[in-house]
């Protein structure tokens, strides 16, 4: 609890005696002695004049329990909470989210002997499955999302340059599928980018540096439209 002291008027008429100040604060000061008898942790707080803006307030806003230890994590707000439980080797191998008293998300990660990067990691939902498969290093090898039914729905694969950034991205679904190839320069930044869709050249990007860039719009594998940005802002196109 909280406890406002509000300070004895200095406006008091002259004849009231320092007896009777006294006896006002030994009032004062028990009855504070019997409010931290009573909770142990109460907080004075006093009163600000005209600024009611800096009263604290007396319940945090959002609290939040976290607990780790060797078995796991545990992280919980009101309405949400989270467990991350580690094996024996402290790797974690299992996740559960809760809202509002129900299960949304299960996650769980498999690894190949001891080592502590998971080869593959599974999410679990109500609308399916998301499973992503990592090298040795951790880098994201493909990702496959699944309905309820097992169908899959979108997958999403990488391949690597040398630089270990993203050289060749494949997003497929029932529809279509994008094909992303990505050139670097020696300092990691991007040099060109083609985009292809079902195999057909639809966009490619050369980059001068990451504010200025040449765009190319293709129909039919063959140039439709080039237009030039500088400083992030489109100059010019021609067809």
């Amino acid at each position: 609890m909280s406890l406002i002291l509000k300070p004895i008027s200095p406006n008091l008429p002259e004849k009231r005696n320092n007896e009777k100040t006294a006896g006002i604060f030994l009032y004062l000061f028990f009855s504070l002695a019997n409010c931290f008898m009573q909770t142990g942790d109460a907080e004075i707080i006093p009163e600000v004049v005209n600024e009611p803006e800096a009263a604290v307030p007396e319940e945090p806003i959002n609290p939040v329990f976290s607990r780790i230890g060797s078995d796991g994590v545990v992280i919980a707000q009101e309405k949400v909470w989270y467990l991350e439980e580690f094996d024996s080797l402290g790797r974690p191998i299992a996740g559960t989210y809760w809202e509002n008293g129900s299960i949304v998300r299960h996650i769980s990660w498999e690894y190949e002997g001891e080592d502590q990067q998971a080869e593959t990691k599974t999410e679990k939902t109500n609308a399916g499955e998301i499973k992503t498969a990592y090298d040795f290093s951790g880098k994201t090898l493909f990702v496959i999302e699944t309905n309820t039914k097992g169908d899959i729905i979108k997958k999403t694969s990488y391949e690597y340059a040398g630089n270990h950034l993203p050289a060749k991205t494949v997003v497929e679904d029932e529809n279509e599928t994008i094909t992303t190839l990505t050139k670097y320069n020696d300092d990691d930044s991007v040099s060109e980018k083609w985009i292809y869709r079902n195999d057909e050249l639809v966009i490619s990007y050369f980059y001068k540096n990451e504010d200025d860039w040449t765009e190319t719009i293709y129909l039919n594998n063959a140039p439709i439209l080039i237009v030039e940005y500088e400083n992030g802002i489109r100059k010019k196109g021609t067809r």
